[in-house]
């Protein structure tokens, strides 16, 4: 079979027409995927398919009205999108550069019973040879993990899902007597095999297994199902037995507050870059600062645990180390309030030849795994099992003891020392491993490493572009109208200056309540900082209706009206916060402009001398005020002033300005090199430049004159001593 005609876009663009009811294209284009494919069987069903819903559209020209006709039509775009999966699963299983491909590949190749797989397992229960992977009781058993292994791999690769394997599934993952860590492993296969290959039969179970009192059971369903509709959410709306999940979980009280909890950390991930440009940005300018100057691991822990024995001689790293502590602090603050600020060191340490295999991604850890026990025995040990009660999911708790084996042995004991130390006691992490909003946490950072990190976006059949706001999922919004949680989440969003989606919830709750005035501040607050200024004056100009005399919507409201060039509703705000606030430099300035574009120049002048005054050292005012002195026919004084100002602290209009006020007052070589300054191209007077020259008697030849001197870079000059000219 040959696939290099096809592409994953092609699929996309088919799929996308599907989902939108357009079903004639979406036929169109999965006719010549099945082509490019040699999928003649396939391609049989389509012939079928198409000669049916030709049928239809027959049907429908008679003009003969029948409920049944829009069943019928989305029945074919089902069976259409089934065929498309189906393709797309053919055209991975010819690809050789995708783990999904080779690991569907060689699934193929092995029989496997998933009845007679389980059974194996209940089997080695029974007879009591070991408890479960993660058994504390006994060592591990090779037969189990490779068992359990191989019917992970098996469930996540399948492309032939039914209903008698969901009944054999949900039957062993009912029974009290499996082990709960060997059915945490299943689950995750099964939500995987959803997001690569969607069944409706997955999600179903999936919604099924969310109502267990398991907290680690609902949590890893809970995830399961809410990443399969997020992803898989363009043609949800084609299946019904996947609404009647929805109906009936959002009728359990506790779901809907895990749904609660689940939004507040999907808002968390929005921000995943930006932290991680915090974290690059700590380690540039402080910890490799320290690292440079030879300080060992051990003193950075004695600096940092304010051991006066400890200090350092230099201190200026000892400073340094200090602000590092600081924003350590800020760290550990920002994981209280659940942040996932693991995220980028570990998911740099995901290059273990143990996770080549997709399932030790969703392994519950155990220090008696095959692999991490060799790792404890070989360090001869003990205290590397406190590992198990770390406060991190199961893949970053592995990651730790691989990272653990392959430093030497000098840092070794300070690792070890630091694991201990953060470790729970048993008591603890037995209560946080039964907390069900802990067991979400967890298990979400292990998905989040597994689709950002291993999963490349061209093995999945759609984009994986989650949006991270829950309830803009249309199937999932009446679990989330609730006006005091969504004004919840806006804030969670601007705490970590999410600005997009803070605008994107409150424009949510705009349209479905009436905002609060501290929301109104906080929604135009948003708007502006994505600069859309004249949406949050709307929000602003309500704002001020139920509160007149705030000072801050006064500001933001201001603002706002000069950035929209509305000067004339500036002004009047302005000139009351300048009495508000007679010692503020930036409302001076601002007042001033306002004045300036009025030509009250006068009045502006006495703005800008006052903020000179606030502030003698900024050369901003100075700036103003020799701008505001040449437009008031005081081209000397503008020079003045200019002149006192570092050409490096002006822009380029502020240099057109100098190099006006240079030329009026007869300094041609200055005004030119002002002029060459202002620009990089070709140089050319604005209309208003033109205009400001005429009126101090500069007539147009003289300009262009000037121009031509300006963008002739080559001086001439004469040697006095010489007759000749010379450059």
């Amino acid at each position: 079979m040959d696939s290099t005609n096809t592409h994953p876009i092609s699929y996309r663009l088919c799929y996308y027409n599907l989902c939108d009811m357009h079903l004639h294209a979406g036929l169109e284009d999965l006719k010549k995927i099945l082509t490019d494919l040699s999928l003649w069987n396939l391609l049989q069903e389509l012939e079928n398919l198409h000669e049916s819903y030709h049928l239809l559209l027959d049907y429908f020209k008679d003009g003969i009205k029948d409920n049944q006709r829009y069943e019928m039509h989305e029945k074919f775009i089902c069976n259409a999108l089934s065929l498309l999966d189906r393709a797309f699963y053919q055209y991975q299983i010819n690809q050789n550069k995708f783990t999904y491909a080779n690991q569907c590949r060689a699934c193929k190749q092995r029989s496997f019973n998933l009845k007679q797989a389980l059974n194996t397992i209940s089997n080695i229960e029974r007879q009591n040879l070991f408890d479960s992977i993660v058994s504390e009781q006994h060592n591990s058993s090779k037969e189990l993990e490779e068992t359990c292994e191989e019917i992970f791999n098996q469930i996540w690769t399948d492309d032939d899902w039914n209903n008698e394997k969901n009944t054999i599934l949900k039957k062993f993952l009912t029974l009290k007597s499996s082990d709960t860590n060997i059915k945490l492993h299943i689950i995750s296969a099964v939500m995987l095999s959803g997001i690569y290959f969607f069944s409706e039969e997955k999600i179903i179970l999936l919604a099924e297994l969310c109502k267990s009192d398991n907290p680690k059971i609902r949590a890893r369903a809970l995830c399961g199902y809410i990443l399969n509709l997020l992803i898989h959410y363009r043609r949800l709306h084609l299946y019904k037995k996947i609404h009647y999940t929805i109906e009936e979980i959002s009728t359990l009280p506790k779901i809907k507050e895990d749904l609660d909890f689940l939004q507040i950390l999907f808002i968390n991930y929005t921000g995943i870059y930006e932290m991680s440009k915090f974290f690059s940005h700590l380690y540039d300018s402080t910890l490799k600062n320290i690292l440079s100057k030879n300080i060992s691991l051990s003193q950075i822990e004695g600096i940092l645990s304010d051991d006066e024995d400890n200090s350092l001689d230099d201190p200026d790293i000892e400073e340094v180390v200090k602000d590092f502590k600081k924003n350590t602090q800020e760290i550990m603050d920002m994981n209280n309030e659940g942040y996932d600020i693991n995220y980028l060191s570990f998911s740099n340490m995901k290059s273990f030849p143990f996770f080549k295999k997709v399932s030790n991604w969703f392994l519950p850890f155990s220090p008696y795994h095959t692999t991490v026990s060799d790792i404890i025995n070989t360090h001869d040990n003990p205290e590397l099992k406190s590992i198990k009660n770390y406060p991190l999911c199961d893949s970053d708790k592995y990651s730790l003891c691989f990272m653990l084996a392959s430093i030497n042995n000098s840092n070794l004991n300070i690792f070890e020392k630091m694991a201990v130390e953060n470790s729970m006691p048993e008591e603890h992490m037995l209560a946080r491993n039964n907390d069900k909003h802990e067991c979400i946490k967890d298990y979400l950072m292990d998905c989040v490493r597994y689709l950002f990190v291993k999963c490349a976006p061209e093995e999945l059949f759609t984009d994986l572009n989650i949006d991270m706001l829950l309830f803009r999922n249309p199937f999932l919004q009446s679990l989330f109208m609730d006006k005091d949680k969504l004004v919840k989440y806006a804030y969670q969003t601007q705490r970590f200056k999410r600005y997009k989606e803070a605008v994107d919830i409150f424009d949510f709750i705009d349209k479905h309540y009436t905002l609060d005035l501290e929301s109104l501040k906080l929604y135009a607050y948003n708007l502006e900082k994505l600069g859309k200024h004249e949406e949050a004056i709307l929000n602003l100009e309500k704002a001020s209706i139920i509160e007149p005399h705030s000072r801050w919507t006064l500001k933001h409201l201001g603002l706002c009206y000069l950035k929209c060039n509305n000067h004339i509703k500036a002004l009047p705000i302005y000139q009351q916060l300048s009495s508000i606030y007679p010692n503020d430099k930036t409302i001076a300035l601002r007042y001033g402009n306002c004045l300036e574009i009025e030509k009250k120049y006068n009045k502006a002048l006495k703005e800008y001398y006052r903020a000179n005054y606030i502030a003698p050292d900024d050369p901003q005012p100075i700036i103003c005020i020799a701008r505001c002195k040449f437009l008031n026919n005081e081209a000397a004084e503008a020079n003045k002033f200019f002149s006192k100002v570092e050409l490096s602290k002006m822009g380029n209009q502020e240099l057109i300005f100098a190099g006006h006020a240079a030329w009026i007052t007869g300094d041609i070589i200055q005004a030119t090199k002002l002029y060459r300054l202002s620009s990089s191209d070709s140089f050319q007077f604005s209309n208003n430049d033109i205009e400001l020259l005429k009126n101090y008697n500069i007539n147009e030849n003289d300009i262009v004159l000037m121009e031509d001197l300006i963008n002739n870079k080559t001086d001439f000059k004469f040697n006095t001593n010489d007759s000749d000219l010379q450059l």
